[in-house]
């Protein structure tokens, strides 16, 4: 390897590279061409590179224009192509404040049809040896778009909170919160159930400072009291929110398919359980839930190859390639060419496998949380059955006694919620059949649920053996029985019928409690789940119905 070789190589395993700010939009305006807009937003993003770079780059010329320039550690660069409908500028700047540290603005505009599309990516790029923290920004220019041009993400990016008042709006709401092409949360805010308990008019925290302050990094809506209602009417408890609580929904929505879990809620409980701690920042739970959008949307991975981008330095070097195609240039100025090309590509390679490290970094202190948490959860489901043997010795009882074992199809979600959420998990798959799910003895599945979580629990941590659990499965109904749900060669002839995806993984499920022979879906029960060994968990896949076999 030659001297410049072990040069980059010392650079890439001294360096990491972090996303300060990252955006996928469409830009458009009423009564504006996707041409004119096109560039009017080529204009922004250059006039605003040109404010801030000029004193570096004193040869930038006033109007946009191709320009490529470096100076010291400061590198510049620009791609117009008025007629491929195509701009892209790229900008890096050393951080006056932080010793080794670089600052690269990345942006792409692309003219479509009846719009533009627009790629930004604000990265930093920093020593090993640099401490310091990689801050959330936003660059200036895209204010300027939202305001003066219009930035889209299904809906207008606007910097101010959505009021949703009607049920006519709910569906509204709904619908963006499913939309497949929504690439940025949604944060909703509700309304306290009392109004003294409210901090901003009727809720927890500002919406409208809120929604500034993400402006192009979420939706952030108000819900009325009505619309409130609504919403929990139409997605059920478990997906809404309410009294003053504030959630924020990820993309890649669907009610039907993904776990509510994963879509974060802050209660009022919890809001005002931010008061305790020791911090000099007085909105500090508004900024703790600006914190973790803004982390989610960095640590997102953005789609832009499906909408084309390809950015600065990849652009650049089909520039040069075209630019050799097109006619004979001299041996010189082929050498200029290809060098350029290399030192393109050099950038490109520095900046992948910087960004690579970075993620193998992000991915190691997440498994390490991921045990901790592990961990955490092992100390206090001990402690939870440490509790419950301490009742049922001084009580004779487990406490189940007045638990209710009865209510709807739909109630059952939350029954598992609230009573067993150490020991059973309902799988998505479950909830969407309970939807439709007819059989006549309603009572009977949450006993069975009930069952699963006690005696099935017990017996797969060592505590009772099969023959007892087998006793109790007796006592619950007489005709119950407990057996595998089917053999790996049937389960494979029926495709994913006896699968589930879980943490990532194909499960199957194995084993089923049953009743009843018939093929009526209203006289025949079937629970199928299998143990979650790592998590000590019941994990249900599928209720009340029976499942496809080759003699069904």
């Amino acid at each position: 390897m030659d001297g410049r070789g072990i040069e980059v190589a010392v650079q890439l395993s001294a360096s990491y590279l972090r996303r300060s700010f990252q955006l996928l939009a469409q830009v458009s305006s009423n009564g504006v061409s996707a041409e004119a807009g096109f560039e009017r937003a080529a204009d922004l993003v250059y006039a605003w590179g040109r404010r801030k770079y000029v004193k570096i780059f004193r040869d930038m010329p006033e109007e946009k224009a191709t320009f490529d320039e470096n100076q010291n550690a400061n590198e510049l660069g620009v791609l117009y192509d008025r007629e491929a409908g195509r701009f892209f500028f790229r900008a890096a700047h050393s951080d006056t404040q932080v010793p080794g540290r670089i600052w690269i603005t990345d942006v792409e505009l692309l003219r479509r049809e009846t719009s533009c599309v627009m790629g930004v990516r604000l990265s930093v790029s920093s020593l090993h040896s640099c401490t310091e923290e990689v801050p959330f920004s936003r660059p200036g220019f895209i204010r300027d778009m939202a305001e003066q041009l219009g930035l889209w993400d299904v809906r207008r990016l606007t910097g101010r909170v959505q009021q949703v008042s009607s049920p006519e709006e709910v569906e509204d709401l709904i619908a963006l919160l499913e939309h497949p092409d929504r690439r940025l949360p949604v944060v909703v805010l509700t309304p306290c159930g009392q109004q003294e308990d409210a901090r901003w008019k009727e809720y927890m925290l500002d919406g409208g400072e809120m929604a500034e302050d993400l402006l192009a990094v979420a939706h952030v809506v108000l819900l009325s009291r009505e619309a409130n209602e609504a919403l929990t009417a139409r997605v059920g408890r478990q997906w809404s929110a309410f009294n003053g609580s504030v959630r924020t929904y990820y993309p890649g929505l669907s009610f039907e398919e993904t776990d509510c879990y994963h879509h974060p809620m802050l209660t009022q409980r919890a809001i005002r359980m931010r008061d305790t701690v020791d911090s000099e920042d007085p909105k500090f739970c508004l900024h703790e839930v600006e914190g973790y959008v803004q982390r989610y949307v960095l640590s997102h991975r953005m789609p832009w190859e499906t909408y084309g981008m390809e950015f600065y330095l990849a652009a650049r070097q089909d520039a040069l390639r075209r630019q050799r195609a097109a006619g004979r240039q001299s041996r010189q100025e082929l050498i200029r060419s290809y060098e350029g090309q290399l030192g393109q590509l050099q950038k490109q390679c520095e900046e992948n496998l910087s960004l690579a490290d970075s993620y193998a970094g992000d991915c190691q202190a997440l498994e390490e949380e991921n045990d901790r948490q592990r961990q955490l959860i092992g100390q206090l489901k001990a402690q939870l059955d440490a509790l419950r043997f301490q009742l049922q010795t001084a009580t004779g009882g487990d406490g189940s006694g007045d638990m209710p074992e009865g209510g709807t199809y739909g109630q059952i979600a939350e029954w598992i919620s609230q009573y067993f959420p150490d020991r059973l998990y309902l799988h998505p798959r479950a909830e969407r059949s309970l939807k439709s799910a007819c059989y006549e003895n309603v009572a009977l599945v949450y006993r069975c649920l009930k069952l699963l979580a006690v005696s099935y629990y017990d017996f797969c941590i060592g505590q009772i053996s099969y023959d007892e659990f087998m006793q109790a499965c007796h006592q619950v109904d007489p005709g119950l029985d407990e057996r595998g749900a089917i053999t790996d060669i049937g389960a494979g002839r029926q495709g994913e019928t006896y699968y589930v995806q879980y943490q990532g993984r194909r499960r199957k499920l194995e084993r089923h409690l049953a009743k009843g022979t018939s093929m009526d879906p209203r006289y025949c029960l079937r629970i199928y789940y299998f143990w979650d060994e790592q998590n000590q968990m019941v994990v249900i896949g599928d209720l009340p119905r029976h499942l496809d076999t080759s003699f069904t």
